[in-house]
């Protein structure tokens, strides 16, 4: 049992290499991972800086642009989006959905936040431009087990607005600027897991893809 638990380690961290930058597939960055994410407060969550490959995310950033987003507006939220990723045409965004979507990144995210997400990966580009903004929520439903947030913005400064921000008892406690190929997640928790994407104040625009990995 133990060899084949290596096993399927070492097969699944053959894969990710292409993937994931230099350093996050280390056994001790895991075990360290996993422990920041059950002490980090106000609830359980990740900032994982410079995330993904930089080649890989740069391209996926550049055929983002090219989608087709359509505005939403309504009393919590307003920003434009485009469609789920399963649906979308483009190889190199098809490629980051079932990066995903694979067994091999579910068993990694199990790894380090101790949370079996294996349903369906729901995942969505979204554009936040002057006035934009998504009011305080918690994301909660029955089958959401992970909230993510890939940033793919660059140049954001606090005064730009569009920070994701975590409350606690309707205080703001944790922020993060907008900053380029960072991967944040964050468990579930009904009534808990209170954060908003801040009012964006410039002419800049908050590129970013975002979902939830579904136990369903």
């Amino acid at each position: 049992v133990e060899g084949t638990r290596f096993l399927k380690y070492a097969l699944s961290t053959d894969f990710m290499q292409k993937y994931l930058s230099k350093g996050y597939l280390e056994e001790k960055r895991i075990a360290s991972l996993r422990a920041q994410f059950s002490r980090n407060k106000p609830f359980h969550h990740l900032i994982l800086k410079d995330f993904f490959d930089e080649q890989f995310i740069h391209a996926v950033a550049n055929e983002l642009k090219k989608e087709e987003f359509a505005y939403q507006d309504a009393d919590l939220y307003s920003f434009s989006q485009t469609a789920d990723f399963s649906r979308l045409s483009s190889p190199i965004l098809q490629e980051f959905y079932h990066l995903l979507n694979s067994p091999a990144f579910k068993q990694y995210l199990l790894q380090i936040t101790g949370i079996q997400a294996l349903g369906t990966v729901d995942c969505s580009g979204f554009l936040y431009t002057s006035k934009d903004i998504l009011l305080p929520h918690d994301d909660y439903s029955d089958k959401r087990r992970i909230t993510y947030n890939l940033s793919l913005s660059k140049d954001f400064t606090r005064s730009d607005g569009g920070a994701l921000d975590f409350f606690d008892r309707k205080k703001i406690v944790v922020s993060f600027k907008p900053q380029f190929n960072t991967f944040v997640l964050f468990k579930v928790m009904e009534g808990t897991t209170i954060h908003q994407i801040s009012e964006v104040l410039s002419e800049k625009q908050r590129w970013s893809i975002s979902g939830w990995f579904n136990d369903q």
